[in-house]
Formats: C-alpha cells, sequence, structure tokens
C-alpha cells in the first residue's frame, strides 16, 4: 500500500542535457509537500563510480527552487576516462534525500568556454606584420586564465610557429593577449590562418584566417547592385554601379559589365559585354534584356535555367588615374518565385482542442525577409478541410505570418500549406508544406504555451506569456528559463484550478542572445512539458559596454586628436583603427558583435523552436533533463548533439520502405537542395526527366522530399584627362597663375611632407580608470581616406561587448596622389602617375616636379627638381601627369613628388620597391627528423646531394646541412639564400587531417570520373577522422553531406545493368566500374548506400569477366590520371578482384566469379614485371588468401629498391605518382602478410614523398595514403 503522506513530497531535479568540463554548471532542485529537506548532489564517473567528481549538500524549501553550481574538474577523473578518443563520456548525477533516490546518466563534453580572435588586418603583405589579439573566456564569458596554444599555418597548412601561453605563470592580465607575427622573408603567398587550440587537452579550437599577397590598396571602390531574383516573367534586368573614392568622394570614370551565367558546372558561361559607360556622379544604371540569355546557344530560358545564377563584373576606370577596380555579384538567382517560404519557427505539435498560433517566415530568394506580402493558408485535418477563421496574413518587417488554427480534441494531424498571394507575380507565387501532428499523452493531458508572435524584445523588458492548462486540476506547475545550457530563473505557478496562467519576468542580460521557456507538471503518474525557444534583441550587459567617439581639431593627414573611451572602470579595452581601404579587398573573419553573440548562440543545449511530440521529446529539444519521483529521464546523449547522426539513421528508415528504383528516387528525394526549391518543383523536374515513365518514382520521391522538408572583358583604350595644359571645362573662367618657380621654396617649406601610409593606424589596448573613462591621445596617418576604429571591451565581472565602429575621414582640398606598383624590375622603365586632385571651389594651376633619387634614373640629380609640369585643373576635378623612371639597382627608394598650388599644396614620399630580374626559386627538402634513429638507419652519416645528415642515437643528436649551390643561370648580384624549417609531428597529410579537414573535404562535382576523384578522398579523410576520433559537427555536417552529395551525383552515371561511365551517352568503363563499387562498399558504414546500387554492380562485374577469367577495359577513362598506372589486363583483373573482395554482396556466382579472377591472375604472375602491375597482383592475391600469395610477394620484394641508410624500401620507375601508388599497394600488401619490419622501412620511404599541402599526385596515390 502506498504511503500517502509520502505521495506529495514529490522533488524536481533540474540539470543541463549536457555537461560541461571545467565549467560552473547549474542544477536545480525544487520540493513539494515538506518544509525542508537536506539533499546530498553526488556526481562520478559513469558506469565504474570510482571518483566522486563533485559533492554538494544543500537545504531545499519547499516551492522555493533552488538553483546552485557544480563543477567538474578534469583532474577529477579516473585516470585515463577523459582521453580515450573513440567512446561517448558520462557521468552519474545522483540526487538523495529522504524518500527519495534518483541517478541520472548525463553526457560530459569539454566544449567549454569562449576564445575570439582578432588580426588587425584581413589582408597583409611579405613586409608587413600581423598584430593578434586572443581573447579567452570562461562559460559565464568573463576572463579565463587557462592556457592555450596559438598555431601559425602557412598556406601549406604547415606551422610556421607555435607558441603556448599559460596566464597563470605570466605577468599579463587576465584578458587580452597580444602577439606580433613577423612573416619570412620568403614566404608562402596565399591563406595563411592563426588556430587557438585551448580546453581540455587543448581539443578545442578557433581559427581566423588571413590573406599574404603582393598587393596595393585601391584608391576607390565599387559598389554593383543586381536584383535577388530573375523571373520568367521578367523582359529586362537592371544593373547598376557606383564608385567612390576611399574618403567619400564620387569617381568620374567608366564601367564596363561582363555578364555570365552559373548553374551547377563550376565554370560561368559569359554572354555579353556591355560598355563602355560613362559614370555620372559616380552612378550608372543599365538595363539588360532577358532575350540575349533566352537567346543564347548554351543557356536557354525557364525551366533550365531555373536555380542558376546571373554573375555580372563591373570593371571601373577611373579617368583621374586610370587605376581599375572590379566588383563581382553572383547572388541573382533564375526562379519560379521571388519568394521562399520558411518554415523554421514551426513547432512540430498541436495540442488538441487548443487554438493555436502558426507562425511562419516569408523571405525573398536570398534570405533577406519579405515584408508587406499578403499570404493564404489551407489547412486538412486527418484528411479533411480544417476552417481557419482569418485564412490571409500580411508579413511583418521581419517576413513573419500568422495564423490561427482550430484542432479539435480527436484531430491526430494538420497538414498545412501557406502560397503567396502577390498581384506582381502572377503565376509565380511560392507555396510551402508543413505537417503538424497531436501531443501525445495517455492522459490527454497538456500544458501549452502560447505561441503567438510578441514584438522585439530586449533586455529590461517584462516578457509575458500565457500558459494553457488541460485539465485545470494539474497542479505543482513549474517554469525554468536556460539560456546557453544554463539554468538562469525556476519558479512556481500559484496554485488552484485555472485553465489559463501567466508567466511573467524581467530579461536580463544571461538569457542573450536567446532563451529556452520550459513548463512541466505531474498530472497522475505522467509528467507533461512543453517549450518555447525566445529570441532577444544582442546586446550586451550595459557595464561591460563602451563608447568611442574620435575628437580632432583637424580631419587631416598629421593632424592631432584623442580618441575618448567611456565606460565601466577596470574594463580592457582593445582599440584597432584600420584604413577602410583594406575592407575592399577583404573582410574576412572580422570580430563583430554580430560574431560574438553567433558564438554565444551555439552553446545552446537544445535545438530548434521548441515544443515535442511528447514529453521525452520537449525536454530533450529544450536541452534539459528532468528528473522526479515519477519521472526519469532516459539515459544517452540529447538527440540535439547527434541530430546530424540521426538524419543519416532517419534517411536509412525512409528508404528502406521502397525498393528498387523507387529506394533510389526517394533517397535523391531526401537529398538538400541547394536551390531551395520546393518538393513540388523538384518532382516536376524528375517527372520531365523520366517522361511520363516510372510514376511509382516520382511518388516516392516526392513523398521523401515532403518528410525531408517537415524533419530538417575586352580590351579598351583609356583617355586621361586634364594632362598638362588640358582643360576639362569651364570655359571663359580665367585660370590662376602658377607659383613662379622663385617661390617654389618657400611654399614647400610650409607643407608636412605625407610619407606615413601604414594601414593599421594602431592596435593598442586600453584599460577604463576609476573615473569610468579613458582617453588616447593619437594623430592621424598621411593617407588621405577613411579611418576606422573598433573597439572590443571585457569586464572582468560583467563580459565582453563590441561597440559600434566609428569612422574619420581624413583629407585635404588639394592633395597629390602617386600610383606606385607594389614593385617593379630593375633596368625596366616604368612611369609613375602622379594625379592631383582638386575639390575647392575653383579652378586652380599647378606645379608639380619630382625630386631625383640616387640609383634612379629619372634625368635629375640626385636631390634636384626634375622639369615642372604645370596643369590646370577645375572644380571637383583631378589631371594626372607622369615620370618616367629606370631603376638601375635593386632595393626600396623614396620617391618625392610636390604639388604647388595658391589654394593648397601638397608634398608626398611614396615608397618605389625594386626587384631584381628573374625569380626565386623554392626548393622543398623533405628531412625525416629521427636523432634517436627508430627507423633504424644502418649509417650514423649520410650524404646527398641535397643535405648531409648525421645522428648520435646515444646523445639523441641529429645535425643536417643543407648544401646550397647556385645555379649555372642566375642573375649576377641576387646570389641570397634563406632557409626556413618547418616541421611537424605527423606529417602533413595526418596533420591535414586532424587539424584543417576542410582541405582534404572536397565537394564531388562534374561527369562520372571528376565526380569520384572528388568522392574518394574525402570519403577516406572521413574514414580516417572517424577512426581517431576526430569528428567534430561541423566536420561531420559538411563531410557526409559531401559523401551523400557525391553519391547522388554519380546515380546519374548509372546504367541499368548497374554499370558506369563518365556520361550516360558513352560505353561502360570496366575500371570506373570496380572503382565507383569498392568506394560505394566502403562508403556504407558512414553513409546509406542503396544496397541493389552496390550488388547490381558487382553482378556487372560478374557478369562481364572474361571465359579466361580476366578483365577487359570497354571504354577507356577520360582522366587516365585518376587510374594512376592500373592499366592492361592483368593490373585490371587485379583490381576488379580486390572489389569483390571488399564487397560483401551474395550472389551465387561471386565465389566461382573470383576464384576464376584469382586463377587468372596466377596463371599470369609470371607475366608482370611493372612494379606497379606486380604490387597490385601480390595484393590481390593476398587479399584472396592464394596458394601463391608468398611466391607473389617474393616476386614483389625482389624487384623492390632499397635504401640502408635510411632504411628505406619502395618500388620505383623515376614516375613519383606512380612510385607512390605502388609502394602503398606494397605496404598494403605487407601489412596483409604481418611484415610490420619491412611495413616500417615502406613507411620511412612514403613519408619523404608528401607533397606539404598534405595530398598526393592522384586520386589512387591519395586513397592508398589515407588508407
Amino acid at each position: 500500500m502506498m504511503n500517502v503522506g509520502l505521495f506529495h513530497r514529490i522533488f524536481h531535479v533540474v540539470a543541463p542535457n549536457t555537461l560541461r568540463l571545467d565549467s560552473d554548471e547549474t542544477i536545480a532542485i525544487a520540493l513539494e509537500g515538506k518544509p525542508v529537506a537536506k539533499v546530498n548532489v553526488l556526481i562520478q564517473d559513469h558506469p565504474g563510480k570510482i571518483k566522486n567528481i563533485s559533492e554538494t549538500v544543500l537545504d531545499v524549501h519547499s516551492d522555493q527552487p533552488n538553483i546552485f553550481k557544480v563543477r567538474l574538474d578534469p583532474s577529477a577523473f579516473p585516470p585515463n576516462f577523459l582521453t580515450n578518443p573513440n567512446s561517448e563520456k558520462f557521468v552519474l548525477l545522483t540526487v538523495k534525500s529522504e524518500n527519495f533516490h534518483k541517478e541520472i546518466q548525463i553526457p560530459v563534453t569539454n566544449k567549454a568556454g569562449y576564445v575570439f580572435v582578432q588580426t588587425d588586418k584581413p589582408i597583409y603583405t611579405p613586409k608587413e606584420m600581423a598584430h593578434i589579439r586572443i581573447i579567452a573566456l570562461n562559460e559565464d564569458e568573463l576572463p579565463s586564465d587557462k592556457p592555450f596554444k596559438l598555431q601559425i599555418r602557412n598556406p601549406k597548412n604547415l606551422i610556421v610557429e607555435e607558441t603556448v601561453f599559460n596566464k597563470k605563470f605570466q605577468k599579463f592580465r587576465k584578458t587580452f593577449v597580444s602577439h606580433l607575427y613577423k612573416f619570412p622573408n620568403y614566404p608562402v603567398l596565399g591563406e595563411w590562418s592563426a588556430t587557438i587550440l585551448y580546453g581540455h587537452e587543448m581539443e578545442q579550437n578557433t581559427t581566423v584566417y588571413f590573406q599574404l599577397d603582393e598587393y596595393v590598396l585601391p584608391t576607390f571602390t565599387v559598389d554593383l547592385k543586381t536584383p535577388e531574383v530573375i523571373l520568367e516573367s521578367h523582359d529586362t534586368i537592371m544593373l547598376s554601379v557606383s564608385a567612390k573614392y576611399v574618403y567619400g568622394e564620387k569617381v568620374k570614370g567608366l564601367v564596363t559589365f561582363r555578364l555570365g551565367i552559373k548553374g551547377e558546372a563550376p565554370n560561368a558561361i559569359f554572354f555579353a559585354v556591355i560598355g563602355p559607360k560613362e559614370l555620372r556622379e559616380g552612378f550608372h544604371q543599365e538595363i539588360v534584356s532577358t532575350k540575349q540569355i533566352a537567346n543564347h546557344k548554351d543557356i536557354g530560358w525557364f525551366p533550365g535555367i531555373e536555380g542558376s545564377h546571373l554573375v555580372v563584373e563591373a570593371t571601373v576606370v577611373d579617368d583621374a588615374t586610370g587605376n581599375k577596380e572590379v566588383a563581382t555579384d553572383a547572388r541573382g538567382r533564375f526562379s519560379k518565385s521571388p519568394f521562399v517560404i520558411s518554415f523554421k519557427r514551426c513547432l512540430e505539435d498541436f495540442k488538441p482542442g487548443l487554438v493555436s498560433v502558426f507562425e511562419a517566415d516569408v523571405n525573398y530568394v536570398d534570405g533577406t525577409p519579405a515584408t508587406g506580402i499578403e499570404t493564404r493558408m489551407k489547412a486538412v485535418a486527418d484528411g479533411k478541410p480544417l476552417a481557419i477563421s482569418q485564412p490571409s496574413a500580411v508579413s511583418n518587417e521581419e517576413g513573419k505570418v500568422s495564423f490561427e488554427l482550430h484542432p479539435q480534441v480527436h484531430h491526430n494531424t494538420i497538414s498545412i500549406t501557406i502560397e503567396t498571394v502577390d498581384a506582381r507575380y502572377k503565376g509565380s507565387q511560392a507555396i510551402g508544406n508543413f505537417v503538424q501532428h497531436r501531443f501525445k499523452s495517455k492522459e490527454n493531458a497538456f500544458i501549452a504555451l502560447e505561441r503567438s508572435s510578441t514584438h522585439k524584445l530586449k533586455i529590461g523588458d517584462m516578457f509575458d506569456k500565457i500558459v494553457h492548462i488541460e485539465p485545470p486540476a494539474m497542479r505543482d506547475i513549474y517554469y525554468a528559463v536556460v539560456s546557453k545550457g544554463k539554468i538562469v530563473k525556476m519558479s512556481k505557478l500559484p496554485e488552484g484550478d485555472f485553465k489559463v496562467q501567466r508567466v511573467d519576468f524581467p530579461l536580463t542580460h544571461e538569457m542573450v542572445p536567446s532563451f529556452r521557456l520550459v513548463t512541466w507538471a505531474h498530472f497522475k503518474d505522467e509528467l507533461i512539458a512543453d517549450s518555447l525557444h525566445i529570441d532577444i534583441e544582442d546586446s550586451c550587459n550595459p557595464k561591460a559596454e563602451v563608447s568611442i567617439t574620435p575628437e580632432f581639431e583637424a580631419k587631416e593627414p598629421g593632424g592631432v586628436g584623442v580618441i575618448n573611451i567611456r565606460g565601466t572602470k577596470d574594463t580592457l579595452v582593445g582599440l584597432l583603427g584600420v584604413d577602410e581601404a583594406v575592407y575592399a579587398l577583404s573582410k574576412k573573419d572580422l570580430l563583430t558583435k554580430s560574431k560574438v553573440f553567433k558564438s554565444m548562440a551555439k552553446h545552446d543545449l537544445g535545438c530548434g523552436p521548441g515544443g515535442g511530440l511528447t514529453t521525452d521529446a520537449v525536454l530533450d529539444k529544450a536541452g534539459i533533463v528532468i528528473a522526479t519521483n515519477k519521472y526519469t529521464p532516459k539515459p544517452g546523449s540529447s538527440s540535439c548533439v547527434a541530430i546530424k547522426r540521426r538524419r543519416r539513421e532517419v534517411a536509412s528508415e525512409i528508404t528502406s520502405q521502397y525498393t528498387g528504383l523507387e529506394k533510389e528516387c526517394c533517397a535523391l528525394g531526401l537529398n538538400h537542395d541547394p536551390h531551395n526549391r520546393n518538393c513540388e518543383d523538384r518532382t516536376n523536374v524528375v517527372i520531365r526527366y523520366l517522361q511520363g515513365e516510372h510514376q511509382n518514382c516520382s511518388r516516392a520521391f516526392l513523398e521523401c522530399c515532403l518528410y525531408g522538408k517537415e524533419n530538417g572583358f575586352k580590351d579598351m583604350k583609356l583617355m586621361r584627362t586634364g594632362l598638362n595644359l588640358g582643360r576639362a571645362g569651364g570655359v571663359g573662367e580665367e585660370a590662376p597663375e602658377f607659383i613662379p618657380i622663385s617661390e617654389e621654396d618657400f611654399y614647400e617649406k610650409q607643407l608636412t611632407v605625407r610619407r606615413d601610409f601604414r594601414e593599421t593606424w594602431f592596435f593598442e589596448d586600453k584599460t577604463i580608470g576609476p573615473d569610468n573613462k579613458e582617453e588616447f591621445p593619437v594623430s592621424l596617418p598621411h593617407s588621405i581616406t577613411t579611418w576606422v576604429i573598433q573597439a572590443v571591451s571585457v569586464s572582468p565581472y560583467h563580459g565582453i561587448c563590441v561597440a559600434e565602429p566609428q569612422k574619420i575621414v581624413s583629407f585635404k582640398k588639394v592633395f597629390v596622389q602617386l600610383n606606385i606598383p607594389y614593385s617593379v624590375v630593375r633596368n625596366e622603365q616604368v612611369e609613375i602617375p602622379a594625379t592631383v586632385f582638386n575639390y575647392g571651389p575653383k579652378r586652380i594651376s599647378a606645379v608639380v616636379y619630382m625630386y631625383g633619387v640616387k640609383d634612379l634614373c629619372t634625368g635629375t640629380s640626385e636631390g634636384e627638381k626634375s622639369e615642372r609640369k604645370r596643369l590646370i585643373i577645375e572644380k571637383h576635378s583631378a589631371a594626372t601627369v607622369t615620370f618616367p623612371v629606370i631603376p638601375l639597382k635593386e632595393g626600396t627608394f623614396d620617391i618625392k613628388v610636390t604639388a604647388l598650388t595658391s589654394e593648397g599644396s601638397d608634398a608626398i614620399i611614396r615608397k618605389l620597391n625594386v626587384v631584381a630580374e628573374g625569380e626565386t626559386v623554392e626548393v622543398n627538402i623533405p628531412i625525416t627528423l629521427d636523432p634517436a634513429n627508430q627507423q633504424r638507419r644502418q649509417k650514423r652519416h649520410i650524404s646527398t646531394s641535397e643535405y648531409s645528415d648525421s645522428i648520435d642515437p646515444d646523445q639523441k643528436l641529429q645535425i643536417t646541412a643543407i648544401k646550397l649551390a647556385v645555379p649555372q643561370d642566375f642573375v649576377p648580384g641576387t646570389e641570397s639564400c634563406s632557409i626556413t624549417a618547418l616541421g611537424d609531428q605527423f606529417g602533413p597529410t595526418i596533420e591535414t587531417a586532424l587539424n584543417d579537414p576542410d582541405k582534404l573535404l572536397l565537394k564531388p562535382r562534374g561527369c562520372g570520373e571528376q565526380n569520384m576523384m572528388y568522392l574518394a578522398p574525402t570519403l577516406y579523410t572521413m574514414r580516417y577522422l572517424k577512426v581517431k576520433g576526430k569528428i567534430t559537427p561541423e566536420v561531420e555536417e559538411k563531410g557526409y553531406g559531401f559523401i551523400r552529395h557525391g553519391y547522388g551525383n554519380q546515380l546519374s552515371f548509372r546504367k541499368e545493368d548497374g554499370s558506369y561511365a563518365a556520361y550516360q551517352s558513352k560505353p561502360t568503363s570496366t575500371w570506373l566500374t570496380a572503382f565507383v563499387i569498392k568506394v560505394f562498399c566502403q562508403a556504407t558504414e558512414l553513409v546509406h548506400i542503396d544496397e541493389e546500387v552496390m550488388c547490381s554492380g558487382v553482378r556487372w562485374l560478374i557478369n562481364n569477366q572474361q571465359p579466361d577469367g580476366s578483365y577487359m577495359e570497354i571504354s577507356p577513362v577520360y582522366h587516365m590520371d585518376m587510374m594512376g598506372g592500373v592499366q592492361g589486363k592483368t593490373p585490371l583483373t587485379a583490381f576488379a578482384l580486390v572489389t569483390l573482395e571488399e564487397c560483401k554482396c551474395e550472389h551465387q556466382k561471386l565465389h566461382i566469379t573470383k576464384k576464376r579472377a584469382l586463377a587468372y591472375l596466377e596463371d599470369h604472375l609470371g607475366d608482370v614485371n611493372e612494379p606497379l602491375a606486380v604490387a597490385l597482383v601480390a595484393y590481390a592475391l593476398s587479399l584472396s588468401d592464394s596458394v601463391l600469395k608468398q611466391a607473389a610477394n617474393d616476386k614483389l620484394m625482389s624487384i623492390a629498391k632499397r635504401n640502408q641508410d635510411n632504411n628505406f624500401v619502395y618500388w620505383g620507375t623515376g614516375a613519383q605518382a606512380i612510385d607512390i601508388e605502388a609502394t602503398s599497394y606494397g605496404l598494403l600488401n605487407q601489412l596483409l602478410l604481418n611484415d610490420m619490419d619491412t611495413s616500417n622501412s615502406i613507411v620511412n620511404w612514403l613519408n619523404t614523398q608528401r607533397l606539404q599541402s598534405g595530398s598526393f599526385k592522384s586520386t589512387q596515390v591519395s586513397m592508398h595514403k589515407n588508407l
């Protein structure tokens, strides 16, 4: 018999569904029916219960939920518990009190804290240094003192610098770390990166990328506008371009447009060049007829062009200087509708008998909200029309539309259709479909949070939500507010028989950028719950905010001023001032307020908009676990953590309901459509492709698609104006007099020579003083430009914030601009253009001259003035003169030009970088670092043509001397050498796979051969990462997506008999078919591959075997390099046999087919002599356990090359790619035969053949090396 007195003593334990290591995590406990209870909370490792990781004892009072903190110290776990990469880690949360004992299994993650990295610029020249600011915060967004590691990588993905920062043992503050990186003398140009490794065992990372290039800052920027969408009904396309100088003035010049179309093919098809056209007030608008597209033989019009993008290049040439800048836009998309209807905010459940609000988003195809668009809704409940009181709604400023639904108590499913109704786009409306299901409760009870739209919420607002309760007799209703995985509030609603209650509380900064409101209660023995995801306007804690105000008496080059900083005392502020022209080249990885809040949002442990079909689903999607006397959460990981993995499993479950061709069609329907078309449009494409046949296929495609939706320039002569005495207008206006030669020195002495043209103005850290302000005195550099001032602040007590950037335009009414390239070649004549700009109110007369420089042939002696050039320049205009220069010596030279006028003058010095003729030669010499002689080298001293190498294993010392030899055709006077040593522990391939897998993840595309050239390396990279336990959610989503995409692509080249060709119209390729099937069979461990797809290919290989057991190539592949060296009957037969051995398909003839192929290889073993052929045959024989496997291996080893000095074993003919492939097959064979000594010697040689990028010479080589 149940003790009635204990029945009402109910405990509620609320915890995050994942606990983070080394962070303060929140747990909440509430008590009903007893005034106070002492509760013991214990966290132990699971399943061993070896260590008590955290223990808390607290008093919990009735109806007063207690929120307390626990911490999982990594050192408190049992040895090696956290280091096993192949198992998910769990802890056991035990809550004990009188008459209450609950054990909750919760997963543990090391993903805690934040690291933000800021570089002073997104692009550098080799002569510059990169300033790096690192901001490490804990899970509470406060400064962290945990150690972290900085790695700088070059474009070849090699670590060129690694530094460990441990704030506990260093003297700098606990907030910012600044690092200065100097590029080597001969750096690799391209994309570099700075990666911070942090957290437990340095397993977390964040990376920013920056470009290294030889560039000159642009003097003006181009803004190109194209339509977001082009519809079938459109007759014209409107283009507009505007150009302005970096200091804000409008550009006079010409613009030329180049237009193209880009579909799924990698390259765009260009169909028109328009111009040059004159810019008026820095602006031009162009109207293009769509007939130019429709009539083009390689493009055409709808429906074929649907989903393609319009590519527009606008090239603007400045009249004054002849400088050219290009803007490209490829956002415009050809679509049946300008709109897309999104259901990302829609809850998948409804409460029976309760009026609910259904929300959807109407966006333009580029993703921006569509405001003021009328929409209409239709709904079907259990197959019958459902009445809607107001079936029309107009989207608000956020693109949202809302409808009221009135489901009856017996309804189970509601199918909803929303369609736009815009009279401007007749026949081009967007349609979206969504399905809601009834909330499941065995007692037909529910708690429902009001789902109506609310105004934009911000900190300080009073949040208010209605809670519907069924039945009203439900008691002890609690709610919790969870943000970024932390419980920030928990409370209980008033008692009583209410059908409606209200939740209200003030919004605090702890709830930014979003929170989840969860409410729950017991009804009888069942726990009932509901939740909602709520967004709050991104705003910082006011005490972490700072404001920056620049104050200058004169905003001109060299002007002195101050940056005023206002905020809370002790707040550390990182200041950055950058020339805005830099951002015209790149804006990648800038530290912005948006980036900070997006990073915070990723710490949400829940997923989706809220709700759920069951209480378990509600709590899971809310990111919490709840345990009570009557309810125990299910053990295991959250579905949100494993959601991508579940998508794969669900896809497998769905496709399993179909067979044959219908199964393939269903799998294609589940694939993500990169063009965001709705399912009906995609199905119409399938129907057109099938030409009316296979109706079951199109039906399966549509059904699975809907399921997936619910769940988841020509040369032109440039004319320069205003040269010398040419006038641009102003007829009848008197020209002012030129400055006389006798007065030049007087005017010039009044000038400040502009020579400070740095791109980073400042990169400084300041601490706000006790008066809540700080002043930073500065002087403007000498560029005529717009400066952007940015500030990031971190308070030791209130978190992080990024201030709104401020801008300063540094300007002079009259100034001279030198257009100097990044570098010029010695002894080659160049023209140095000097452009004088006049932004004054009247015409001016300018005298322009250049000073002579030693070792530069200018026709002028060193320090003397050149011949004067005289210009008459109209108001708000410019004119250019040129000075011929022949550099006689390499180096850096100061070019000084002066322009004198009665209305204002300017003098400028710019650097001219002169380089020698010829090119720098770079030689890569791979050397194995092995001072302890683990390779077991025979000789302690080795000498090659490139280096000599000595080791002393006893002293563990290795000395390597590089031999320097000047090339015979070197340019005299340029003899110099720079040696850079770049080392890594694993080698580029493994290092790349572990730390930067994006470099090896390639999106499959192209024909049936090209598609496999991308798919295979991606598959093997993902297999390797899976074995190492190094798959992150981001890599998982990208890698698995690419594999599925490649699989779907390849099915387009599959013939009805299961074989493959480069194109459907081309004959089958035996090798390609074997390769595809081999890859598909190996992919099954990662993604769903239809068994029929694999086994039909195996059947084709069985049916196309020659009578003697061999295989012949029917139609050779186009891309011979992808085969490596697999050519000829015997190697091809071996390759096919390997495929048959690796694919586990049941077929009555499979065994005899393999035996016949094996017999053929055994009979022809003596006929093969090339190293690759022998290695491949030997591997196939060993894989098939042939009686001749040892004989084949003996033959293979007899032709092996050996270098005992280095302990190398390899096979080679001099062709590197084939040598690597042959040696890789040789290694596979030795591993099968368990000859580890020979295997180690082979690995020694392979490690010297790596490309620094981490990739290899061919698809086959990359494949074998990844294996």
